[in-house]
């Protein structure tokens, strides 16, 4: 795979096919900076064509990015502050994505001194939307502090937002771009929707669930219960399988601190089960081995298996609220729910006894002794045991009985053929 870093000898300078001029941002300069947010998506929404076009200047098969970039390979050292301004504005789009991909140190350092001379508000708007799902990479960082130390050169209106996040002071910081994202939106006072949209975030990026998970990692129980939009969005990203084990592990590093937080200020019966549920298809059951999990303290796990068994009375309780506001009073006590799915009959176990539900009586949970209810229990399963092995025998036997049956009837069948053929063949004697 080229990743445009063998230097060729200066081309003329050609324009754009008409196909991607003015790709990606053709928006005017007065447009209000709220719009700018996944334009990027928007126009490629408009011009398919030009998602073919990304995946092949980050595949390096675009000849007119690689014209462009060999372009800057041969100039002098000295000349490239001078010459940046040689490239035409429609190409910086291809430069800047060709950027993110160089591995030529020296080249690289050539094409960085290029996009700060000519870094714009909308240059800064798509660099800023290629970092919302790539917000550790180092090239687009690099962009963007060079695009905020150049802002005073925007005319009036044109500082956006997010350039807040790239100090001059933070860019030798250790501080990670989500949380000098979180400490700014804690600082606001805004509601995340708000600012969100203000500096340009989509709720999906990885961005935004990386900032969520650090803001709610601290929250108080007000803030759970205001922002329950921002906190479905954080919760629903596990909806969809992560896309690859990287993503994963942005998963497993964000979850355990905002999930501990939740697990710690609300009690078990309070917790949103269409939240929760997302958890064990993503992470498994709450074991200390379990990636996730281990991040989480006994007591937090605990909670969270407390919540498994309420929310596994609700969903074999049905509509039996009442019975199931009496269980939810007593949860810490409850050890087991098991649900026979033959009789549709429910067990919770406890310490000493063991309560059963019969559907038919929607008023009634029935009280054993845990020892006589194992007794009993146990002699029904073994009876319906020795049913079934009862039944299936039978059906065992029935299978046979017809196998050999048939048999027969194709034997009987044989030998009157057989017979048949025998009296047909015999000689017929004559007086």
């Amino acid at each position: 795979m080229s990743d445009y870093s063998s230097p060729l000898q200066s081309q003329p300078e050609t324009r754009p096919h008409p196909e991607v001029r003015g790709y990606p941002i053709v928006t005017p300069e007065s447009r209000p900076i709220e719009r700018l947010a996944g334009l990027r998506e928007r126009l490629i929404e408009r011009h398919p064509s030009l998602r073919d076009l990304s995946r092949r200047i980050v595949a390096g098969d675009d000849p007119a990015t690689q014209e462009l970039v060999h372009r800057i390979a041969a100039w002098e050292a000295s000349e490239v502050p001078v010459r940046a301004f040689e490239i035409p504005a429609s190409r910086m789009d291809r430069l800047i994505q060709a950027f993110v991909v160089q591995t030529d140190p020296v080249l690289r350092d050539r094409i960085d001194v290029v996009l700060q001379a000519r870094m714009k508000r909308r240059f800064c708007a798509l660099v800023w939307q290629l970092l919302q799902d790539r917000y550790e990479d180092a090239a687009l960082l690099s962009l963007l502090f060079s695009g905020a130390a150049g802002r005073r050169r925007f005319r009036a209106g044109e500082s956006m937002r997010f350039l807040d996040f790239f100090r001059v002071e933070d860019r030798t910081s250790d501080i990670q771009l989500p949380t000098r994202v979180c400490h700014a939106l804690n600082a606001s006072g805004q509601s995340v929707r708000r600012f969100f949209r203000e500096c340009e975030i989509p709720d999906s990026s990885g961005l935004a669930i990386a900032v969520l998970g650090l803001y709610f990692a601290s929250a108080e129980a007000p803030v759970f219960k205001r922002e329950a939009d921002a906190l479905v969005t954080l919760f629903g990203s596990l909806d969809q399988p992560a896309a690859d084990e990287a993503e994963m592990a942005r998963r497993v590093r964000v979850f355990p601190a905002p999930l501990a937080r939740y697990l710690e200020l609300f009690e078990p019966p309070d917790y949103d089960s269409r939240l929760l549920r997302l958890l064990v298809p993503q992470f498994g059951h709450p074991v200390a081995s379990a990636p996730m999990w281990s991040e989480l303290n006994d007591a937090q796990r605990l909670r969270f298996s407390q919540w498994l068994q309420l929310d596994r009375l609700q969903s074999a309780l049905g509509e039996s609220r009442h019975k199931i506001r009496i269980l939810s009073t007593v949860y810490p006590y409850i050890e087991n729910v098991i649900v026979d799915t033959e009789t549709s009959l429910v067990f919770v176990y406890f310490g000493r006894f063991v309560m059963v539900d019969r559907p038919e009586e929607s008023d009634v949970m029935l009280l054993y002794p845990r020892a006589v209810f194992t007794q009993t229990y146990d002699l029904f399963l073994r009876q319906r045991t020795a049913r079934e092995e009862a039944i299936a025998c039978t059906e065992q036997l029935r299978a046979e009985g017809l196998a050999a049956t048939e048999e027969n009837r194709q034997e009987e069948d044989g030998s009157s053929t057989e017979a048949s053929a025998s009296v047909e063949a015999a000689p017929v004697e004559t007086a």
